[in-house]
């Protein structure tokens, strides 16, 4: 299946999580674009120079990404592919595979329970 291509948000969760509080706007902005990478990717890089480049792209110099990396790395796992995967991020996307398999499995019904003779 294609990535989604959405992620849910939780601004309530993100604002009251001590660790992403503590971190400097810097380091916050780091971890939420390589969140939204993971998302579109299903990880990141596990190579700090390979992550460097990409950071590179959104103006980070290797000396200010390796001080935002610091602190953004305690969010980050080994996946099975040898990528980076975040443990909450992976856990939403679970849930959301399946939430949009059973609209497409209702779509395939026609979507419309009543018309087809199936109680809503």
């Amino acid at each position: 299946m294609a990535c989604l291509p959405y992620l849910k948000f939780y601004p309530a969760d993100w604002l009251a999580a001590r660790k992403v509080r503590r971190l400097t706007p810097e380091a916050r902005a780091l971890y939420f674009d390589l969140l939204c990478v993971a998302w579109n990717e299903g990880g990141i890089p596990a190579d700090c120079d390979e992550l460097a480049i990409d950071a590179a792209q959104w103006g980070y110099t290797r000396r200010r990404f390796d001080k935002a990396w610091n602190q953004v790395e305690q969010f980050w796992v080994h996946g099975r592919d040898g990528t980076l995967v975040n443990p909450r991020q992976e856990a939403e996307r679970v849930k959301a595979i399946e939430v949009y398999e059973q609209r497409v499995a209702a779509g395939r019904r026609g979507g419309r329970p009543k018309a087809n003779g199936k109680p809503s």
